[in-house]
């Protein structure tokens, strides 16, 4: 009689099955949860499930879209909350929007949008943020700056650097890893 549990150790199993049911159902627990409980897998209660006919919930989509659509009202309404605050952050303090998303907990690509619809002119991703200084600069001040390690020329980097700051910039090769950038207007 190989194949036929004990009877007490059946009544034990469905007693926890049972439970286990329970805890899904009506407590709403995911099968980690319970298979943490019981010393079992998540794959181990998805086969006893499947084995004593337990129907997987289905997804509730609705559920899912409401909680995006209330998310996505509560962004709304944080940044209209702060909306000088986003704009300081962004244009005066050079923030990227990484960071601001961060800081407000909301996405970046939320963010983005804000600006965009209160007329800012999005920066393009890139080394602004490693020399924030460079924009600081008064007429005739110099200062001292690494060599970049990207590919593409450093001039070019530093000339487009300062562009965007609405600045002009001279630069003189100093040695191999540095350069003297003057502001010049």
């Amino acid at each position: 009689m190989r194949g036929s549990p004990k009877p007490q150790f059946a009544a034990e199993k469905s007693a926890e099955l049972e439970e286990m049911r329970r805890l899904y159902e009506d407590e709403m627990l995911s099968l980690r949860k319970i298979g943490r409980l019981f010393g079992m897998t998540r794959q181990g209660v998805h086969n006893r499930f499947v084995a004593a006919g337990i129907p997987r919930r289905q997804q509730n989509t609705r559920g899912l879209i409401e909680f995006a659509e209330q998310r996505r009202e509560l962004a709304n309404r944080l940044l209209i909350a702060h909306r000088d605050e986003t704009l300081r952050m962004y244009v005066d303090e050079r923030l990227s929007l990484v960071k601001i998303a961060k800081r407000l907990d909301i996405s970046r690509n939320r963010i983005r949008d804000h600006l965009v619809g209160c007329g800012v002119e999005i920066r393009s991703p890139g080394t602004l943020h490693k020399f924030p200084e460079l924009g600081k600069l008064k007429a005739g001040e110099s200062m001292l700056l690494p060599r970049p390690t990207f590919k593409s020329s450093p001039h070019f980097t530093f000339y487009r650097m300062a562009k965007s700051f609405k600045i002009r910039i001279s630069l003189e090769s100093i040695d191999e890893r540095n350069f003297r950038v003057t502001r010049i207007e």
